[in-house]
């Protein structure tokens, strides 16, 4: 299980009604943070994750929100060099998403650095050279955060999934 927490402006757009709780969930990424920020192209939701730092993004208007979400999720685990097995056992922990609101202003104030970058991606894209998310969600996972003493969440990330893995090294 996961918890996906909410800003308030992402629990009004999606209509939904977070849980007030202290409560973390199962897996060794930890919980998900959830904002809207505002694009060119009609906002995009930033999902980040609280311990790694590491960054989905996903448009908004996308159909299946959580389950691109999740598939967003394996993509940046792979391209960070997560094996698939691994990933697939990280994935599992999000058969079950709950909604909560939002309990860290560090991670806020990340989001919002990370919103500003995906933000000046999405303006430097043009109709012939494209924003790709794949590139963009890999550059954030590279950037040093101070909030992680400048490591990098990719980092970060692969040493949560290492711990937690029973079967030899990432």
């Amino acid at each position: 299980m996961i918890f996906l927490r909410c800003t308030a402006r992402v629990t009004k757009t999606l209509g939904l009604a977070p849980l007030v709780t202290q409560s973390h969930g199962t897996s060794p990424l930890g919980d998900w943070y959830v904002n809207l920020i505002p694009t060119h192209a009609g906002g995009a939701f930033l999902f980040v994750n609280e311990q790694s730092l590491l960054a989905v993004v996903v448009p908004n208007g996308t159909p299946n929100l959580m389950h691109v979400f999740v598939a967003r999720v394996g993509n940046i685990l792979s391209m960070i060099g997560v094996p698939n097995e691994r990933i697939e056992r990280e994935l599992e922990h999000f058969h079950e998403i709950r909604v909560a609101k939002t309990n860290s202003k560090r991670i806020l104030g990340v989001m919002n650095d990370l919103a500003l970058h995906c933000q000046l991606a999405a303006e430097r894209a043009t109709p012939e050279e494209k924003l790709s998310l794949s590139d963009l969600e890999l550059s954030l996972a590279e950037m040093p955060q101070a909030t992680l003493e400048y490591r990098r969440p990719m980092q970060v990330a692969l040493a949560l999934l290492q711990s937690s893995a029973s079967f030899g090294p990432i």
